[in-house]
């Protein structure tokens, strides 16, 4: 049975489809992509600090970002 909190897993956004004029967030890290007609603008990336700081209180810290990281890496390799 899992029991992890909600946000387990989820401190970084899915890359797989990047979406444009909207701010896309994980729990912790973010990012915007401005695209106007074919031009885009380069990634604003975010970081919510206090969610961070709440993050490496919880006990399920290291286990958690490494899910985080691993899906990440998912999404790069199947985006590329």
């Amino acid at each position: 049975m899992n029991t992890h909190a909600g946000c387990y897993g989820q401190l970084f956004p899915s890359v797989r489809v990047m979406a444009h004029n909207k701010d896309v967030a994980g729990a912790v890290f973010g990012y915007r992509v401005e695209q106007h007609g074919i031009v885009s603008s380069p990634p604003t990336l975010s970081v919510n600090g206090e969610a961070w700081d709440n993050c490496t209180r919880c006990a399920e810290f290291e286990t958690c970002y490494r899910l985080s990281l691993g899906k990440i890496l998912m999404d790069t390799a199947i985006r590329n």
